[in-house]
């Protein structure tokens, strides 16, 4: 038979060496409900300790002290879960589920069979509902982490479910055996690694999601880089020739940038960026590709746009940022910025052509006196 003891000590260790291994593994600034997780490793290495150390004389004391702690860790994991999606658990629920759970054992003092009935019956509830949560919250976050959290509260509930089922059918099933201590042990100790392993994964695939998206993207204004420009560009443009439509590009020119930097440091000029890309973004239609070029410049390629749209296009974005609240710590910040526009026709259209002709306008729009929209 195993030895129960043993195990405990197992599960204790265990507790430990996960929460190293997740605080290890996930690195700062990706640790989204990480340390509720591990403080509800924490007490349920506690519990499994105090359950090893129950004497006859502590035993209703010992069974109190577990359910507490069961409840505080099944509420600080609800709490790392609602962390992960930026989400928030009120406070109060930690301390309310480890005192109602002290009041249904206070209340079933005097019948063992009963605390364990009722005890299955309202963690197996709780385990299923943290599977619920997190099915409904993955659907933003899908992956085989998040699936490993379902399944894991989803099992775990069940056969608390079961335990208490075959308790209604067979009252002398709720009298503990011997070999059911250890076989909690082994149960807790299969959930508490698959869990603990879901959560790790999840965090992972955000992880490896974001290296990924940062690759496509400028950092700072969200929208695409250079490179992923020029791979988009070169897609867009040979659809423009099989379908024999015209293309456009508008390059973007902050003016006199540096003289934001240099008057309101430079958090108010990545401010100001960032306030640009909204505005331009609210005025482009869905299949306009809007790239961050270098620096305070940008491009917009606007397939199928004729000439006049590809003005009109610029007129309003122009307009747009002259008009625009530019704000920075209380401070406002006048911004205007200088477009060049070029369009070519499906047999001409190279992006190199574009690029060429749209910088040509916009050193004549800065050179004739900046704010102003020139066309090639």
């Amino acid at each position: 038979m195993l030895h129960v003891p043993t195990l405990q000590f197992t599960l204790i260790l265990m507790d430990v060496l996960i929460a190293t291994l997740l605080w290890a593994a996930i690195g700062a600034g990706r640790r989204q409900g990480l340390v509720p997780w591990i403080l509800s490793l924490g007490a349920q290495a506690l519990m499994f300790a105090v359950m090893g150390l129950t004497t006859d004389d502590t035993r209703f004391g010992a069974i109190v002290t577990v359910n507490l702690l069961a409840a505080l860790t099944l509420t600080l994991q609800a709490e790392a879960i609602l962390r992960f999606f930026n989400r928030a658990l009120p406070a109060w629920v930690h301390l309310a589920a480890p005192i109602a759970m002290i009041a249904v054992m206070m209340a079933l003092r005097h019948s063992e069979p009963a605390r364990l009935f009722v005890g299955c019956v309202v963690y197996g509830a709780a385990l299923i509902a943290l599977s619920v949560m997190t099915h409904r919250l993955r659907d933003t976050e899908r992956g085989k982490g998040m699936q490993l959290l379902c399944a894991g509260y989803a099992v775990a509930g069940t056969v608390l479910f079961a335990r208490a089922g075959v308790a209604l059918l067979a009252p002398e099933g709720l009298i503990p055996h011997p070999w059911e201590a250890a076989a909690v042990c082994l149960f807790a100790f299969a959930i508490t690694f698959a869990t603990a392993a879901g959560f790790l994964h999840a965090h992972r695939q955000r992880h490896d999601h974001l290296i990924g998206h940062l690759a496509l993207v400028d950092a700072l204004t969200g929208i695409f880089n250079r490179r992923t420009f020029f791979n988009l560009a070169s897609m867009a443009l040979s659809q423009a020739q099989r379908g024999r439509y015209p293309v456009s590009l508008l390059l973007v020119d902050l003016d006199h940038f540096k003289r934001v930097n240099d008057a309101f440091g430079h958090q108010a000029g990545d401010a100001v960026l960032q306030r640009f890309v909204e505005l331009v973004q609210a005025a482009l239609r869905k299949e306009d590709i809007f790239a961050r070029y270098g620096g305070e410049e940008f491009c917009v390629l606007v397939p199928n746009a004729t000439p006049m749209q590809a003005r009109t296009l610029a007129d309003r974005i122009r307009e747009s940022v002259e008009q625009g609240a530019f704000e920075f710590s209380g401070q406002w910040i006048q911004v205007t910025v200088s477009v060049g526009v070029a369009t070519l026709h499906p047999a001409e259209v190279r992006i190199e052509s574009l690029l060429r002709r749209a910088d040509e306008a916009l050193y004549v729009a800065k050179r004739d006196g900046r704010n102003r929209v020139v066309f090639a």
